[in-house]
């Protein structure tokens, strides 16, 4: 998502000064337009720097001789970064517009170019889970790191691998902790096998 923020000012120098204050700001070159009264084909510049075709079609009826718009792009990310377009545009007075939205949301269409696709060839490709090693999913293990420590089997949450009743309880307790071979009460094996 990138908002289009959009405001006439009263000359080109006003706009420009709007325009230094951004560029100070970080916004790059590429995402900022300044369009005056008289350049060819208005509407057409604004509708490729991505203002809506109805405010672009206002905005060509009000660029009048001396003024200028400002068009500046502020994509989603870094966050609020269209906020802060927003203060530093209006902390210049701007000329009134009949433009119903200054500030529009333009939806970005993702670039399937950019995206990674499945590779077919790959040697796991379609492979069952249980063939891959434990180990799967880890960034250590997919550049072939050792960990910086041994992976171990935790029985407990509480660090050193106590039981929380035998850390703070000083007696024996109630009844002794067996391990399950089985989800089944009873520790029955569900299958014989």
């Amino acid at each position: 998502m990138t908002t289009v923020i959009t405001r006439l000012y009263k000359s080109k120098k006003a706009a420009t000064t709007v325009m230094k204050a951004l560029q100070d700001a970080g916004f790059p070159d590429a995402t900022l337009d300044i369009i005056e009264a008289g350049t060819e084909d208005a509407e057409g510049v604004m509708i490729a720097a991505r203002v809506p075709k109805d405010s672009a079609a206002i905005y060509s009826t009000e660029l009048a001789e001396g003024t200028a718009l400002l068009i500046a792009r502020a994509p989603f990310t870094p966050f609020g970064a269209a906020r802060e377009a927003m203060r530093i545009v209006d902390a210049q007075d701007s000329l009134p517009s009949a433009v119903a939205n200054d500030n529009a949301f333009v939806k970005d269409e993702p670039k399937t170019e950019l995206y990674l696709s499945v590779l077919t060839n790959h040697p796991l490709f379609m492979t069952d889970r249980k063939e891959m090693s434990r180990n799967d999913g880890r960034i250590s293990t997919g550049f072939g790191w050792k960990l910086l420590s041994r992976d171990k089997p935790r029985r407990s949450a509480i660090s050193g691998g106590r039981f929380m009743s035998r850390a703070f309880w000083p007696m024996p307790l109630l009844s002794e902790h067996k391990d399950r071979r089985s989800a089944i009460p009873g520790g029955k094996k569900f299958l014989t096998g």
